[in-house]
C-alpha cells in the first residue's frame, strides 16, 4: 500500500516537472538561443570579460561564440538566468538584443501564475501538498 502511494506521487512530482519545464524552461531557452545566435565576437568577448571575476577562467577560454556562452551561462546560473543575461547585455550596451528580451519577457512571459496555484479553488492559496509527499520528497532529497 505505502509503495503505491510512493509511486504515485513520484509520478504526479515527475508530472508537474514536465509542466513547468514545458511552460517555463523551453520558451525561456528558445529566446536565450535567440539572443546567442545574435551575438556578435566583440559581445561574446565584452561578456567574457565581465564573468572574468565570476567564473574559472579556464572555463572562460573555450568561450567564442554565443552558444557557448548561454551553455556556461546555463551551467554557472542555473537554466533560469534571464536576470543575469539582461545584466550583462545592459553592461555591454547591446541595446538592440537587450530591448527584444525586454519585449519578449513582457509579452511572452513563459511563468504562467496558474501554474502555482496548485489544486485549490481558494484563489488566494497559491500551493496546496499533502503531508505526507512532503515529507517523502524531504526523505528522498536527504538521500
Amino acid at each position: 500500500m505505502a509503495a503505491d502511494d510512493f509511486q504515485v506521487i513520484i509520478e504526479s512530482l515527475h508530472y508537474e516537472r514536465q509542466r513547468l519545464s514545458a511552460l517555463v524552461f523551453e520558451p525561456l531557452q528558445e529566446i536565450k538561443d535567440f539572443i546567442a545566435r545574435n551575438l556578435r565576437s566583440d559581445e561574446v568577448a565584452g561578456i567574457v570579460g565581465f564573468l572574468g571575476n565570476a567564473i574559472r577562467s579556464d572555463t572562460l577560454r573555450n568561450v567564442t561564440d554565443g552558444e557557448a556562452l548561454i551553455a556556461v551561462l546555463n551551467l554557472y546560473y542555473g537554466k533560469d538566468n534571464l536576470r543575469v543575461l539582461q545584466r550583462l547585455l545592459k553592461k555591454i550596451n547591446c541595446h538592440d538584443l537587450l530591448e527584444i528580451l525586454n519585449d519578449w519577457e513582457v509579452r511572452k512571459n513563459p511563468v504562467d501564475p496558474r501554474v502555482f496555484r496548485g489544486t485549490s479553488s481558494n484563489p488566494f492559496i497559491l500551493f496546496t501538498f499533502d503531508l505526507y509527499a512532503l515529507f517523502v520528497c524531504i526523505t528522498i532529497a536527504k538521500l
